[in-house]
Order: C-alpha cells, then sequence, then structure tokens
C-alpha cells in the first residue's frame, strides 16, 4: 500500500492515462479523415456559403419584380400605370438587371433553380409550371399570403425586404442593404440626392414633395429654408418648415403632416423558388453520407469503451492518491492551491465542455475539415492534432480536481474561495465591530439607565417605522411624491432633534474639560435631558478624583511632617554631640584619642548637613516655604560664583561662563535658586577630572531662560538621568568622601518648586544639568 503513495506512482498513472487518451483520439479522428475523402464533394456544394447567397440574391430579384412591375400589369400585358410611372419604373428594373432593352423581364445568375413569381394572375417563371406544380414543401421557398417558408436545406433567408408609396408620387423599395425609387410624376429637371440605400431621390421645391433636412437651400435660387423672420406674422406655425418663393414674394408652408408614406402590401405577391433535380440529388447523397459518417463515429467511440474504462480507473487513482506527502504524513497543498477557487471550477468547466465539444460529430468534421485544408500533404497531422488536444485538456482537468480535491482533503476549500475570503474579511470587520459594541457602546446597563441611549435607539427605530410606511403607502398611491416628501420630513425632524441633543452633549463636553483643568465641581441638569446620565456619572467620578486628591495629599503632608520632625528632632541631640565634641577637641589628649575626637567632629558635621539637607527637601517637596520673586539669573550666577571662589580655587577647576543674554528676569525663590546653582557647582567641583574646565552657560530658548552646566566626569558614567536624581544616589559608588546624594534631588525639587524644569544629560564622560526657567516679559517688550 506504501507504494501507492508514492508521488512516481501517481506520476506513472497519470502517463499511462495522457498516453490511452492520446491512442483512442488518434484512431478516432484517423478513421473520421478517412472517410471524409468521399464525402467533401458531395457536401460542399450544399453546406457552403454561395448557395445560400444564391436563393437569397433570386428571391430578392422576383420579390423586386413581383411588387414593383408585376402589380401595375394587367392579364393582358400591358402597363396600368402612368406614364411617368411606367418610364421610371422600366429605369428602375433595367439599372437593377431585371429588364433588358427590348423591355422583358430577365434574371441572370438563376440556373440552378426552378423560380415562379405572380401578382394575381400576372405570372413571371422559367419553366412554365404553375405554382401548384412547382410548390415543394421540402425543397421550396415559398411566400404566399403574406408568409413565407424556406426548407432545412437553406439556411437563412432574408426578410429584410419592404416597400411602401407615398401620396406625393414616389414608390420607395428596400431590400435591406441597398434600395430604388420610382416617380410617378416627371422628373426632369428637378433636383435630386442619393439616400443611405443608395436610392436616387427626386424633389420639387414648390412644396408639393419633401426637401432634405440637411440641403443647403442657397444654392438653389429662390429658396431657402428659414425657422423665424423679421418679414413673417407672428402668428406662425412653428410645425414643419417654411420656404420663401422670392418670385411670389411669399412664404410656403410645408407642414410634415402633408407627407404620407403608406406600407406596401404584400398580400397578393407569391413565390416559389425550387432547387433543380440535380441538387435535390447531390443533398439526399450528401444526407446518406453524412448519416453514414456519423454511425462510423459512434461505432469508434463504442469500440474504445475498454480504453475509455482504463482512463476512469487511472484518473480516479490520481485523484484519491494525489496531494499525499509521506515526508509530512498527511495531505498537503501545494503553491498554486492558493489560486482562487472559482478561477479553478471556471478553468475545469471550460476545460470539460472543450472535450464534450471535441465529441460531438459535427464538431470533429468541421476540424477535420479545416486541419485537412491546411495539412493535405500530412496524413497525420489532423489526428496528431486533435488527440493533443484531447491530452492537453485532459491534463488540465485533472489539474483542477486535483487542486479541489486536496483543498477539501485539507480542509481549506472554502478558505482558499474568493467568496470565503470575502466572507471572512466581512465576518472579521463584524466580529471586531461587535467587540467594540461590547466594550464601549450599548449595554443592557446603557438601554436600562441611560436616557441618551434609549432615545438614540427609539428614534432610529421610529424613523425607520415611518419610512416602511411611506414607501408602502406610496406604493399603494402610485406616487414617488409622497415618500420623498415624508423622507424629508424625518430627516428634518431628525436633524432638530440630534442638534437640540447636541446642544445638551456640548454641555457635557465642558464638564469634562473642565474636570481636565482640574475642577471637579458637580453640574446640575434636569432628568429629561439626554445626558442626565453621564452627568451624573462624572459627577460620581469628580467625587472620587476630589476624595483621592484630598488622601494624596494628606498622605504627602504626613510624610513632609514626618521628614520635618525627625529632622527637627536630630538636631536637638547632634547640636548637643558637636558641642561636646567641640569640647573634647579643646582637651589634652593622646595622639590617638585626637586623631578619634577629629574624625567624630567630621562625621557629626556631615550628618548635620544631611539633616540639614532633608529638612530642606521635605520643605520643597510640600512648596510650603516658596517665596518668589523677580529676580536677574544673570546676577544670580555672578553672585553664586563670587561667594563660592575660594572654594573653586582650591578644587583647581577653571570655571568659563558663557552669558548671551544682558538680563534674564525670572520669577523665582531667589535663595532656593541660590541653592540650586550652588549644589550643581558643587557637584561639578566633587566630580570633574581634574585639570579639566567646567562650562556655565545662559541662553534664551523659546521665551525661556537656560543655564546650563557641563563638566568632564573623573569616573565612568553608569547610571541614568533617572537614578541620579535619586534621593541618596551617588555617581561615583567608591567615592567615602563628601557627599550625601542628596544635592541633584534638592537641586530638582527647588526648580521645580519655583515653576522650573531641571534636566539631566549624559553624554559619554560628559555630565550636562539644564534649568529652564521661563522669562518674564516686561510691559517695554
Amino acid at each position: 500500500m506504501k507504494i501507492l503513495k508514492q508521488r512516481l506512482t501517481r506520476i506513472i498513472a497519470f502517463l499511462a492515462a495522457c498516453i490511452l487518451i492520446f491512442i483512442c483520439a488518434f484512431k478516432m479522428t484517423y478513421s473520421l479523415k478517412n472517410y471524409d475523402n468521399v464525402l467533401n464533394g458531395n457536401n460542399d456544394y450544399l453546406s457552403g456559403y454561395s448557395y445560400d447567397y444564391d436563393v437569397n440574391k433570386v428571391y430578392k430579384k422576383l420579390w423586386l419584380i413581383g411588387n414593383m412591375y408585376l402589380r401595375y400589369m394587367d392579364s393582358d400585358g400591358n402597363f396600368t400605370g402612368s406614364d411617368e410611372l411606367k418610364s421610371s419604373t422600366d429605369e428602375a428594373m433595367k439599372s437593377l438587371g431585371l429588364m433588358d432593352s427590348n423591355g422583358s423581364l430577365i434574371i441572370t445568375d438563376a440556373d440552378n433553380f426552378d423560380y415562379y413569381v405572380s401578382y394575381n394572375d400576372v405570372v413571371f417563371s422559367n419553366n412554365g409550371k404553375e405554382f401548384s406544380e412547382q410548390e415543394n414543401d421540402e425543397y421550396s421557398v415559398i411566400q404566399k399570403n403574406n408568409s413565407c417558408y424556406y426548407p432545412d436545406l437553406l439556411d437563412w433567408l432574408d426578410y429584410s425586404l419592404s416597400w411602401y408609396s407615398t401620396n406625393y408620387g414616389m414608390y420607395y423599395y428596400c431590400t435591406g442593404s441597398e434600395a430604388v425609387a420610382v416617380f410617378d410624376f416627371d422628373t426632369t429637371g428637378l433636383n435630386s440626392y442619393i439616400d443611405d440605400y443608395g436610392a436616387k431621390i427626386y424633389y420639387k421645391t414648390d412644396g408639393t414633395t419633401p426637401i432634405p433636412i440637411d440641403m443647403d437651400y442657397e444654392n438653389y435660387g429662390d429658396y431657402e429654408e428659414t425657422t423665424i423672420s423679421s418679414g413673417m406674422s407672428e402668428n406662425i406655425d412653428l410645425s414643419g418648415y417654411y420656404i420663401y418663393n422670392q418670385d411670389m414674394e411669399e412664404w410656403i408652408h410645408i407642414s410634415s403632416d402633408n407627407f404620407i408614406n403608406t406600407p406596401g402590401d404584400e398580400m397578393n405577391v407569391s413565390i416559389c423558388i425550387t432547387p433543380i433535380k440535380e441538387i435535390i440529388d447531390l443533398h439526399e447523397q450528401a444526407e446518406i453520407a453524412y448519416n453514414a459518417e456519423r454511425d462510423l463515429f459512434f461505432r469508434s467511440l463504442i469500440n474504445l469503451l475498454p480504453a475509455v474504462a482504463a482512463i476512469l480507473i487511472l484518473s480516479v487513482f490520481v485523484f484519491i492518491a494525489d496531494g499525499y506527502s509521506i515526508k509530512d504524513g498527511k495531505y498537503v497543498m501545494r503553491t498554486h492551491d492558493k489560486i482562487f477557487a472559482e478561477l479553478v471550477l471556471a478553468t475545469l468547466i471550460a476545460a470539460a465542455f472543450g472535450v464534450v465539444a471535441l465529441c460531438v460529430p459535427e464538431i470533429a468534421r468541421d476540424v477535420n475539415y479545416f486541419l485537412n485544408e491546411y495539412a493535405e500533404s500530412m496524413p497525420y497531422a489532423m489526428p496528431i492534432a486533435y488527440a493533443c488536444s484531447f491530452v492537453i485538456l485532459y491534463a488540465l482537468i485533472v489539474a483542477m480536481v486535483n487542486s479541489i480535491i486536496r483543498r477539501f482533503k485539507c480542509r481549506s476549500f472554502w478558505k482558499t474561495t474568493l467568496i470565503g475570503r470575502v466572507c471572512s474579511k466581512i465576518f472579521q470587520v463584524i466580529k471586531k465591530l461587535a467587540r467594540k459594541i461590547k466594550q464601549s457602546s450599548i449595554s443592557r446597563d446603557m438601554l436600562k439607565n441611560d436616557i441618551f441611549t434609549k432615545k438614540f435607539i427609539k428614534r432610529i427605530i421610529l424613523c425607520i417605522i415611518i419610512e416602511i410606511i411611506a414607501i408602502i403607502i406610496s406604493a399603494g398611491m402610485g406616487s414617488l411624491g409622497f415618500a420623498v416628501f415624508c423622507t424629508f420630513a424625518v430627516v428634518a425632524a431628525y436633524i432638530y432633534l440630534s442638534f437640540r441633543d447636541l446642544r445638551s452633549l456640548t454641555e457635557l463636553g465642558k464638564q469634562i474639560s473642565d474636570m481636565n483643568g482640574g475642577d471637579y465641581s458637580k453640574r446640575i441638569v434636569p432628568e429629561f435631558y439626554p445626558t442626565y446620565g453621564m452627568v451624573n456619572k462624572l459627577n460620581n467620578i469628580s467625587d472620587g478624583i476630589q476624595t483621592a486628591v484630598e488622601r494624596q495629599i494628606k498622605s504627602e503632608r504626613m510624610k513632609i511632617d514626618l521628614v520635618t520632625n525627625v529632622s527637627h528632632d536630630l538636631k536637638t541631640p547632634l547640636t548637643s554631640i558637636i558641642s561636646y565634641i567641640n569640647l573634647l577637641s579643646m582637651e589634652e589628649l593622646s595622639p590617638e584619642a585626637a586623631d578619634y575626637v577629629k574624625i567624630l567632629e567630621q562625621k557629626s558635621e556631615r550628618l548635620k548637613a544631611i539633616v540639614s539637607d532633608l529638612f530642606d527637601l521635605a520643605k520643597a517637596t510640600s512648596r510650603t516655604d516658596v517665596c518668589s520673586e523677580q529676580i536677574d539669573a544673570v546676577i544670580l550666577i555672578g553672585q553664586v560664583l563670587a561667594d563660592m571662589s575660594d572654594k573653586i580655587n582650591s578644587y583647581g577647576n577653571e570655571i568659563r561662563t558663557d552669558i548671551s543674554m544682558s538680563s534674564a528676569p525670572i520669577y523665582a525663590d531667589g535663595k532656593k535658586m541660590y541653592r540650586v546653582l550652588q549644589n550643581l557647582i558643587d557637584n561639578a567641583l566633587k566630580y570633574s577630572l581634574n585639570g579639566t574646565r567646567i562650562h556655565i552657560k545662559l541662553y534664551e530658548d523659546n521665551s525661556d531662560a537656560v543655564i546650563q552646566l557641563k563638566n568632564i566626569s573623573s569616573y565612568e558614567m553608569t547610571f541614568s538621568p533617572e537614578e541620579i536624581i535619586e534621593r541618596f544616589t551617588r555617581g561615583d559608588d567608591s567615592c567615602t568622601g563628601e557627599g550625601n546624594g542628596l544635592g541633584l534631588s534638592i537641586a530638582k525639587s527647588f526648580t521645580e518648586a519655583c515653576g522650573g524644569v531641571f534636566e539631566i544629560k549624559l553624554d559619554d564622560d560628559v555630565f550636562t544639568a539644564d534649568i529652564r526657567m521661563p522669562i518674564i516679559k516686561t510691559t517695554e517688550e
């Protein structure tokens, strides 16, 4: 069983089926080709286009003779119309080749037919037989009593023959592609034109015949076409047209009602056209040969049934086994299986129709004739081409069927159809929409409690009901106007109510904006407002936010109070400790004890600085002791540098300033900003690389005064800007000297307490601190 699942086995089965199909098609087609050589002489004449064309040509000529000439002949052969009509008719008959120079009726190219045409008792025939003697229901074309019949021998008969008479003396005969006109008045010297069917039309300019609308009347002397002229009466008739006779100095009105065309009557015209006996014999022989050819074709099909059965078995095996992958142990799809299944089905149907068409005897015979015409010297060309066509169609069918079966085996048919993919996309969109609606739109709680949602749903449903009723009433009344009126009324009412609700929504939006700005005061709206439920929910949110803010403020105050109290409580014992250490240092002590007292003095001073910094940091965080005033940042920088000059000199680092502003007025607490700059300069002095410069820059940026301090670090900075600002965080972990990790944290807190922005930037070994404060715009500016 494993060998049956091998891909090679499926390929061999497919190739075997293709070989059998080629052999069957070749045998079937070659047998037809040999037999068709006997039939060519009999079939070509009757099945060709020339026979149909000849019959139609004779029929048109007889129709013209009967309606245009015999109609006006009496039983003695005399023309009953006027001399002008006879002259015009004779001229037309001669131009059509239906009358010789002696005035006798003739029909050329009709040797293969017996024909007969009559009008009442006037007859024109080429064999002297009566209509009843010549009539043959099986082979004759017959027109009688204004109805026409043609046999199966003839493929088509042209019925586009018509004629009409007029009340001004013109008779018009049209045979579809061409026409001729005869006139019952003297046409000598009259103007004429050729119409679209080639007929020569004469006309008069005295108003008794139609004048072509598109002719140029200025070329014909006394007559011209016009519409309205100053010389015409105001009460003019605009139907038809006017021509102006300058000799008589009058307008001639020609109405379109003056000229009447009357369709011609063919009731009394009889026509019969019958092929001669030789043509009928050829046709009967062709029928016998065709039936024999058809029987041979079907016999060849029956003989091929065993081979067809083998082809079917091999095909079923290929269909069942195809798509199985031994490597994966399951059925898998291939690359071309991703093509839309509809396209595969359409190709399969087209290929199946192609196979059926090639199996139809008539089509096979036509293909045989076509190929024989271009491959007379190659006797096997037609069977090989025909067999190859079968093989190609079979391969196409197998490929398409296998593709469809693999999709079913892999349970992916619906997914690979265009309809399935479109439906899947629509379902996904609906699913997402439903999820969004479920998450953020209409819920049971909203339908139950929210007035706006209930009003919206009721309004939509009411509009739909009114519109449906309006459409039903309009359909019953048979008038679209009522439905249009109701639609406009519903839309107008909906817009009015929506704008009324929009006012409430605007107030709701203002409440949300106020809450975003920090105003959590409650709003009171009437219960019938559509936003009543949402306003109440926002009021509840406001209460919750206010409660949370109050709790947070209380918590912050407790933290600040704790730090402040602890710092304050630590100051008293710390002061005592420092005092006793000072007293000890004044005593005469051993060298070792003096060193210990010196260490105690250093550590106590450091502890005092930490407690003081914590106290200051707590006050800055609470912003309870901020006394802001207008100060000048330029002066502030100069003051700090002057006060710290001794300390700067002791470290040996040079400080360079770049102050591009003559004055930088800012609104801040001077003491705290002084402390900020002092901490930053201290930090730079402690951690700068020896011998490097410290840069202080002051410049204006977007109406802000920016104080920037840069220095090169003496150690590798492995921390982030956020980490270094944290309390008790020191950049150099190995440092055991000065510093407590609160300098940058105090600088940031003091800057923000004064309404500014503090930012740290790290670029390799370059440490940058930016202080950004808004510049106060003076009145002069």
